[in-house]
């Protein structure tokens, strides 16, 4: 057999080979240049939720391109108070390590569903992501934010002080509804007229019954102003130790949260204030007296935001309102502690004509569960 026989029969395995060493290059540079594509973004379905309710974060990757592309990861950590479910973190670290993976044909769009239960009060932020692709990865920007609200109360942890908004009266709806506010817009409930329709919004979505119907929220007349103080300082000669601190001022941050909303429910005016070192890095926290809805939801933000630390004295608190002349307004001040300068202040509020009512911390029998 002459070599030139002998090369013509193993000619056709040469040219498999090269083609496929062709196509294994070809393919590198696809499988790169599909990589670079990738968008991948995440978000949580609820703007907020309270303490132990639960979320879902969505992940999603497209991709853009006229060619698929296997097995593709997505990896990023995971603040362990937002706990996925069926998964139990390890007690002894901060973060969670999640990986999604992905496989991703033409112009497609994946979505995938993490259920979610928020265990602790705070405000959570997620920055980047980490896509993997074989031995390639690039971070991504994929933000996503959730504030924790505090948890709600049982009726049986709530204190006596509620009491003062309670009052004698013989309607449930002891306020009138000023016909030229406008707080929003919410569903039809039974006895709400006909002038109160808001048309334009009913029209946007299906109407399958009543309370599918829009109807404009208004808001209420009423002279009742609340301010609401919550002192994170404590007696330096009564030192409490820092784990029972710390349950102490988680309880009464959700009792403040009772409070507002009950007040806010009535259409009262509800203003709030703290002294904590807060999680933005602030060594305080003021919110005006005003009422409705977005009024809430920005009062909810502002307790998420809260530290379990002092910072600022509580005396500023008080300078703020007595130098402002605050007047016809109850003020609620939840301390644990009482002091001649406290008292001093409390006193000044007095005799602008406002109503002081003291919740003492230390004495209230509130057990985190």
């Amino acid at each position: 057999m002459s070599i030139i026989s002998l090369s013509a029969s193993y000619m056709p395995f040469v040219i498999i080979l090269c083609l496929f060493i062709l196509f294994f290059f070809v393919w590198r540079r696809i499988t790169k240049y599909v990589f670079s594509k990738l968008i991948y973004s995440r978000e949580f379905t609820d703007e907020g939720v309270f303490e132990g309710d639960c979320t879902v974060l969505e992940e999603t990757l497209i991709n853009p391109t006229a060619f698929p592309i296997f097995f593709a990861e997505a990896e990023a950590y995971v603040y362990k108070e937002l706990e996925f479910a069926d998964y139990i973190p390890e007690m002894d670290k901060n973060m969670q390590f999640m990986i999604s993976r992905f496989t991703l044909m033409p112009f497609m769009k994946v979505k995938r569903r993490h259920n979610i239960n928020c265990k602790k009060r705070g405000f959570y932020r997620l920055e980047t992501a980490e896509l993997w692709k074989g031995k390639k990865s690039r971070y991504v920007e994929s933000c996503a934010s959730i504030y924790t609200y505090p948890r709600t109360l049982d009726s049986g942890m709530i204190p006596s002080p509620l009491s003062y908004l309670q009052g004698n009266y013989l309607t449930s709806r002891r306020l009138i509804s000023d016909p030229f506010s406008f707080a929003g817009i919410r569903d039809y409930r039974f006895g709400d007229s006909l002038a109160s329709v808001n048309f334009k919004a009913t029209a946007k979505a299906p109407v399958t019954d009543y309370s599918s119907i829009k109807v404009n929220s208004r808001e209420f007349c009423s002279n009742r102003n609340i301010m609401i103080y919550l002192n994170f300082q404590t007696d330096n000669n009564e030192p409490i130790p820092a784990g029972v601190y710390a349950s102490l001022m988680e309880n009464a941050i959700s009792f403040a949260c009772h409070i507002i909303f009950e007040a806010l429910k009535e259409g009262y005016k509800v203003g709030f204030a703290a002294n904590s070192r807060n999680i933005d890095g602030s060594i305080s926290t003021r919110m005006p007296m005003l009422s409705g809805n977005d009024h809430y939801i920005e009062l909810l933000k502002c307790l998420s935001l809260l530290g379990v630390q002092a910072g600022a004295s509580v005396l500023s608190l008080f300078e703020k309102d007595i130098g402002d002349c605050v007047s016809c307004t109850e003020f609620y001040i939840m301390t644990a502690m009482i002091n001649e300068e406290i008292s001093e202040k409390i006193g000044m509020l007095e005799r602008n004509t406002n109503t002081v009512n003291i919740i003492r911390l230390d004495r209230m029998l509130l057990t985190k569960e």
